[in-house]
């Protein structure tokens, strides 16, 4: 995709039916910020391009308080992000929506370009364009069956979790340096810490960088 300049990330998942514990009393996700959420759009950015994002501008919105059920935050919050290399992310998150869920990304390059598909082919399907005769091809990526574990334990999240967590403690294992350290870790999640500053501040927010922390 060559240089990626501009890249968006959606993270929507109506989670009305977990906010509440059996005897009413709410969970952690009643008062979750959204953007506190934010790994499922930072991280893929983070890994493709080497990128650290510096600054953020976040906004919020809400529908009408009465379908809310007590719900504490924003419906949703978005924020764009200004980055090391110079690009510009926008990523929006919800919790409390009338949307099936969907997490979508949107690369642009420029050399290439790709899209995710949505909902159901959002970690399946992807649609990119690269050159210069800008042909839409379309891609259908497989992930292995993973039989050994059950759907509670990470399956359904396109199959990817369990990897993600067997490549950390192999890292404890053998002494050696995990795909996601602690560095990058923060690089991803630091943003929506940003970002939900600037959307109670007005301004934009500064994101740090924890290599300046050791």
């Amino acid at each position: 995709m060559g240089q990626i300049y501009y890249a968006e990330a959606e993270y929507y998942y109506g989670v009305q039916g977990l906010r509440r514990h059996p005897d009413g009393c709410p969970t952690w996700r009643n008062s979750l910020e959204p953007l506190l959420y934010p790994t499922h759009g930072t991280s893929p950015y983070l890994h493709m391009t080497g990128d650290r994002f510096t600054e953020a501008m976040g906004f919020a919105a809400s529908g009408r308080a009465e379908f809310a059920d007590g719900y504490e935050v924003d419906w949703i919050q978005t924020a764009m992000f200004r980055t090391e290399k110079g690009g510009l992310f926008r990523l929006s998150n919800s919790f409390q929506n009338i949307h099936k869920v969907s997490h979508f990304l949107s690369f642009h390059g420029d050399e290439g370009s790709f899209e995710t598909g949505r909902f159901n082919e959002a970690r399946t399907v992807c649609h990119y364009s690269q050159g210069g005769d800008k042909q839409l091809i379309r891609e259908v990526c497989e992930h292995s069956e993973l039989s050994q574990f059950g759907e509670s334990l990470g399956r359904g999240h396109g199959k990817t979790s369990i990897p993600i967590v067997l490549n950390f403690v192999a890292s404890i294992q053998n002494g050696t340096q995990p795909s996601v350290d602690l560095m990058s870790a923060l690089d991803m999640t630091l943003p929506g810490i940003a970002g939900v500053q600037s959307v109670r501040s007005g301004n934009w927010e500064a994101v740090p960088d924890p290599r300046t922390w050791v």
